[in-house]
Parts: C-alpha cells; structure tokens; sequence
C-alpha cells in the first residue's frame, strides 16, 4: 500500500500497537508528535485512552486542533479517532467541561445502568459484538464482528452519524461517522484478525 498514514501521539495511549498493526498490513505508518505537518499524509489516525479534558488540554496548548480541522477539509484525507480519540470528536463529555473537537456533533455520557434488573461492571471490558450499520466496512469477521473494549463513556449522536452499535446492557453507538471523520469506540488494535480486517477495509477508503 502507498498510502502514507500518521499515527498522533498525544501522550495519552498506545500509540506503538497502532503503528505497529498498520505496519502489520503493508502500509507506511509513522507516530506523529502534535506540531506534525498534516498534509503529507492521506490518513491521520488519533488513539487515545485516559481522561477526555486531559486529551483536550493538550490538544488546546497546541495547534493541532486547527490543523485538523484543515485536514479534515481537503478531498481524499481520512481523519480516525480510536476510543478517547473518537470521544474528542464531540462536541462535550459528561466526564470533563471543556469542548470537544465538534467534528461529529454529538456527546459523550458515562454509563448508567440505575434502575436496570442487571448493573453491568463499568468500564465495559472485554469482547463484544459490533453490529455496523453502514457500508463500506467488510463483515467478513471472525467470531462473528467481536472487538475488544475497554471504557467507561459511549458517544450519543443523530442517526445519521452512527457507523455501528453495540449490545451491554442496551444498545448504545460503538462507532461514528461524518463524511471522511470516523471514530471507534473498541480498540482494533488489540482485536486480533477483526481489527486487521477492519483496518485494511479503513486504509483502502477513498473518501470525497
């Protein structure tokens, strides 16, 4: 693949199991710090786990917010999130104050299963299926579509931006969509022979 992906590293996550799956598929991934330049690259992947105003407060003491709204904005570029980095697509979490990236509009509450007959652990852990509403991602998975989650907060948004769903408790939205924006909430990076699958299905969209 001649595709050249950057992987951003904000400090807050394992950016290495990302580079590493994307090398994995034959593609040139490259760990990006904040001041990167954007342009050079076709897909800009931001992973991220820990604390939504923590990512924010980093985001906010550089310029990244602003180039990646000029990224995002140029034919052909692909913008991924991956679990606190598709919560910062929102515009706000319950789990801190300041604002989210407002790519996808949407926001980001903490689960609550008060009043439920079963109260499920949180954070929701472990493996679990991902039911995608939307095209052009492959079914082909193994154990049929199970990733590999780990977090306490799930996005809240409009039909319209939904990319899939998944079943803990009730259903809530595991995966967002707007335009050439994508955000998943599991870790594909740390879900075996689905998540390399998923990832080749994101490194050959061509997005207009």
């Amino acid at each position: 693949m001649d595709r050249r992906i950057g992987v951003i590293d904000l400090g807050v996550g394992n950016f290495s199991s990302v580079v590493n799956l994307i090398r994995r598929l034959g593609a040139n991934a490259e760990l990006l710090s904040l001041e990167c330049d954007l342009e050079e690259f076709d897909l800009v992947i931001l992973p991220g786990v820990g604390a939504f105003d923590t990512a924010m407060q980093i985001i906010n003491s550089s310029s990244l917010r602003q180039r990646l709204e000029a990224y995002v904005s140029l034919p052909g570029n692909v913008f991924v999130g991956i679990c606190l980095g598709m919560q910062i697509l929102s515009n706000g979490s319950e789990e801190g104050k300041l604002d989210g990236l407002g790519m996808i509009p949407g926001y980001v509450k903490k689960f609550n299963f008060t009043g439920c007959d079963t109260k499920l652990p949180v954070p929701h852990m472990g493996w679990n299926r991902v039911e995608f509403k939307q095209l052009p991602f492959s079914e082909n998975w193994d154990e049929p579509g199970r990733f590999y989650f780990v977090h306490s907060y799930h996005f809240e948004c409009d039909e319209e931006y939904i990319l899939s769903k998944t079943v803990y408790g009730s259903s809530f939205i595991s995966a967002v969509r707007n335009k050439n924006i994508f955000g998943f909430q599991f870790h594909p990076e740390k879900s075996g022979k689905n998540g390399m699958a998923l990832f080749k299905s994101v490194l050959e969209l061509s997005c207009v």
